[in-house]
């Protein structure tokens, strides 16, 4: 299985055949990815058809990571119902955050809960639900055909974490709050968790593209350039005071984010910090991140077992999940 993140500047594949598995990243060509949404289907089937070859991936089935700009996830609760009639009423529960008619989409659910009584009889049927559009599906299925894939799976990101908490017995037996921070390209994600139920989610409007424009700023440069100086720290170029204004800006965020979390769903306060995503290699951020917040920066890395544990775990997290739904 190969598992697949096409994010705003990098692709991540994942192969994985039972425990074994391998990760990749290779940066994308300008413009062919905008908010998450594949540009050019077949400049990006033939860019795939070619890291395939570079480093000798396997075809068949795959399984894709959904943006947040192309699916849309929601925890619904249902009173006690068959599953036949909960998959009926799904598009009516939804409708509310779609555009134009419901049958433009698929939908899916997972159970997050079944509540009960003192008498042990169940009070409802608590879920994450998610709806993408039947033509997303069908373009990124042909994109992926073209590169000698078969798509069998897509999934939201939220998904793809709680298959990484899944695989922690630990985790996945208790009902501790965990906070996975994915800092990307565009934007920043925070992920929160109680034990393996997805709680929500914080969207963030900065992310490693701020931190280039900062370097390009400090350091009089191309804003492409400033980003290969971010990727080496060429000349201490991430410990420019633009930066560190960066920095503190997407701290701040998670700080609040962490705060209102734990104000409306009165969670204990996370222990730890976990990271994934093209930032979370920045030690400069992490360090601001962790004296605004308090909390221990650690990597996803430390949330798997030590089977799919790998240096590149942090960067290619999701396409790891996404193998492992």
């Amino acid at each position: 299985m190969l598992g697949i993140d096409i994010g705003n500047n990098e692709i991540k594949i994942t192969a994985r055949k039972g425990d074994t598995i391998r990760m990749v990243s290779e940066k994308l060509p300008t413009n062919l990815v905008k908010d998450g949404v594949v540009q050019l289907q077949d400049a990006m089937a033939d860019f795939i058809k070619n890291i395939r070859k570079k480093y000798k991936l396997p075809g068949g089935d795959c399984s894709l990571i959904l943006p947040p700009s192309q699916v849309f996830c929601r925890h619904i609760h249902f009173p006690v119902m068959e599953e036949e009639r909960l998959r009926i009423n799904l598009p009516y529960e939804m409708r509310d955050y779609l555009s134009g008619e419901s049958d433009r989409y698929f939908y899916d659910y997972l159970v997050d809960d079944v509540p009960k009584d003192e008498s042990g009889a169940p009070m409802g049927i608590e879920t994450t639900a998610a709806a993408v559009l039947k033509t997303t599906v069908v373009e990124n299925s042909l994109m992926l055909q073209s590169a000698g894939l078969k798509l069998v799976t897509a999934i939201p990101q939220e998904m793809a974490y709680r298959n990484l908490l899944m695989q922690n017995p630990e985790i996945a037996e208790g009902k501790n709050d965990y906070c996975i921070v994915d800092i990307g390209h565009l934007s920043t994600h925070a992920y929160f968790y109680k034990g393996t139920q997805h709680e929500a989610t914080k969207l963030i409007d900065v992310g490693c593209t701020s931190i280039d424009m900062a370097i390009a700023e400090a350091m009089d440069v191309d804003v492409y350039v400033a980003g290969a100086y971010k990727e080496t720290n060429h000349n201490s170029a991430l410990d420019q005071p633009q930066c560190e204004e960066v920095y503190n800006h997407i701290a701040f965020e998670i700080m609040k984010a962490l705060n209102f979390y734990g104000f409306t769903s009165n969670a204990e306060n996370a222990q730890h910090i976990y990271y994934a995503g093209g930032g979370s290699e920045i030690q400069p951020l992490l360090r601001v991140i962790t004296e605004t917040t308090g909390l221990t920066a650690r990597s996803v890395n430390d949330l798997l077992p030590e089977k799919f544990q790998n240096p590149y775990a942090t960067r290619c997290a999701l396409s790891l999940g996404a193998t492992l739904q």
